[in-house]
């Protein structure tokens, strides 16, 4: 019986078709936690708004899930390899919903496949001597799919705070859940989790840029965003009309800021250190979002004065505009 694997993430896959346990294995490449997430169930359409709103994630490309979907019809097998991280959590949702309206007889004998470790990191060997556990795909679970990407995509977040009490049966969704929804402003701060997060690592030594990206702290948890968000997270503290962060006149974190090497150097051998205003800050003496206006996305909810919804980590609860 032919065994087809669709895992997420270059690596995931890379280390599945190293493992030779599935006669084909692709991986999908989405590009969900960080920008917005139109309301749209079309993958194309949505990648087209996505990128009209926001050109500079263009780099992520759009995934090319149909003919992916289409060869996999040719095997008897089919498994979708989801890991815990919520950039790969919401690519199954978006996956789930293209296939329930492009190819639901597929998705009726899908099976997912749930492992609890970032298989990107890990070793084939390892990889080909697990048994993961597996779940057969019926129609609650893709309603529930259905309804968790309709959350994500809303306008405000109160539909994705929702999802707490009433969570999506995925069996490794839960955790995405409050996980997204503290990198909403915090209420006291105006910073969200992975701002404070790549500020406190500064504060407590982090003296040059490569300082931040290699300290454990920033890995505790395994972080929400990818390495090229992150990286632009941490430069626009240095910038603005508030300055968190002094030491580098850099102002964009991308592929051709590593590929300048002049450039890249004189960045990585900056030093840095946090200004009084970001120790204020974490130090929950001041809102930052009163010196500083935001116009940010989080999922489908614009962020900026008159839309700026908040999370307040001590009670867990939304705090609207």
């Amino acid at each position: 019986m032919k065994r087809f694997i669709l895992v997420h993430g270059d690596s995931a896959a890379g280390n599945l078709k190293g493992a030779r346990i599935a006669d084909r294995v692709e991986g999908v490449l989405t590009n969900l936690v960080a920008g917005p997430a139109p309301a749209t169930t079309d993958m194309a359409e949505f990648y087209r708004r996505k990128y009209a709103i926001s050109p500079h994630s263009t780099e992520m490309g759009t995934p090319e899930i149909a003919p992916v979907l289409n060869r996999a019809m040719a095997f008897e097998r089919f498994e979708l390899w989801f890991g815990p991280h919520p950039e790969t959590q919401l690519g199954l949702l978006q996956v789930l919903v293209e296939m329930a309206m492009s190819h639901p007889s597929l998705l009726a004998r899908a099976t997912l496949v749930s492992p609890a470790e970032d298989l990107g990191m890990a070793r084939m060997e390892w990889t080909r001597a697990q048994t993961f556990p597996a779940t057969q795909m019926d129609d609650p679970l893709v309603a529930d799919a259905r309804r968790a990407w309709s959350a994500w995509c809303s306008p405000t977040p109160e539909a994705w705070c929702a999802l707490l009490d009433a969570p999506v049966a995925l069996p490794l969704f839960a955790a995405v859940i409050p996980r997204l929804l503290r990198e909403l402003p915090d209420s006291a701060t105006g910073l969200s989790f992975s701002e404070s997060r790549l500020l406190r690592i500064v504060a407590n030594g982090a003296r040059m840029p490569l300082d931040v990206f290699d300290s454990p702290d920033l890995l505790i948890g395994d972080p929400s965003y990818d390495y090229f968000t992150l990286g632009q997270m941490l430069l626009d503290m240095f910038h603005g009309p508030a300055p968190l962060l002094s030491g580098t006149t850099e102002t964009t974190f991308d592929l051709a800021l590593h590929e300048d090497i002049t450039r890249h150097s004189a960045f990585v051998g900056s030093e840095i250190e946090i200004t009084a205003l970001g120790q204020d800050i974490l130090n929950s003496q001041m809102d930052y979002l009163a010196i500083a206006p935001i116009d940010r996305w989080w999922g489908g909810t614009h962020l900026r004065p008159g839309n700026l919804w908040r999370w307040n980590s001590a009670t867990n609860k939304l705090v609207p505009p």
